[in-house]
């Protein structure tokens, strides 16, 4: 008799979060400044645009004293196919980072 274990889908939790432009991108497209909110948690970050070969491309570098070593994520927005070098992206596909540069964008704020 063969027992098929079965894996417990995990669901996602779902985050409060809004983002919130801070210093508009100058003339060259660099040093603006964004402060993204998940969960009552602010974290302000240096924002550049790059180039990209499709869509738009983002640099996010975290400001002030709990900015880690490696807080320096490369944003890309294509629609569905949309990503990050962050962690939560990384694991998860998802990341309040593309998130919230997106709606930046929708918002035409960048």
């Amino acid at each position: 008799m063969s027992v098929l274990a079965t894996r417990k889908v995990r669901s996602r939790r779902p985050h409060v979060r809004s983002i919130r432009l801070l210093v508009r991108l100058n003339s060259a497209g660099r040093n603006a400044v964004v402060r993204i909110t998940q969960d009552g948690q602010a974290a302000d970050y240096f924002l550049d645009r790059l180039p990209a070969d499709f869509g738009q491309g983002f640099l996010l570098e975290k400001v002030g004293d709990e900015a880690r070593d490696n807080a320096t994520y490369h944003v890309s927005l294509n629609g569905p196919e949309s990503s990050c070098t962050c962690p939560g992206h990384a694991y998860g596909s998802y990341c309040k980072h593309v998130d919230g540069l997106a709606a930046l964008v929708k918002a035409g704020k960048l």
